[in-house]
């Protein structure tokens, strides 16, 4: 589950999008991702509340991709 939810920094909007949403996830999470085999997939589902029933659509991301942002963060501005 997510710790927050807030506006999402302009700077990672795609071309035409003019808000979004950023979510933070406890610390473990990223021990527990960094843990698995970066051939691994995980799956995300993000849950829409309705009155006419919950809408739930799931992003799968691989594990290789994450280490390789994670990697990416590390290195810091130049």
């Amino acid at each position: 589950m997510a710790e927050a939810k807030a506006p999402a920094d302009r700077a990672l909007l795609p071309t035409g999008v003019r808000n979004a949403s950023a979510f933070r996830f406890p610390a473990e999470t990223m021990g527990a991702l960094q843990g698995l085999d970066p051939r691994e997939a995980i799956s995300v589902e993000f849950l829409y509340p309705s009155t006419r029933g919950d809408l739930i659509r799931t992003a799968f991301l691989e594990v290789g991709d994450f280490n390789a942002g994670m990697a990416f963060l590390k290195m810091g501005p130049r």
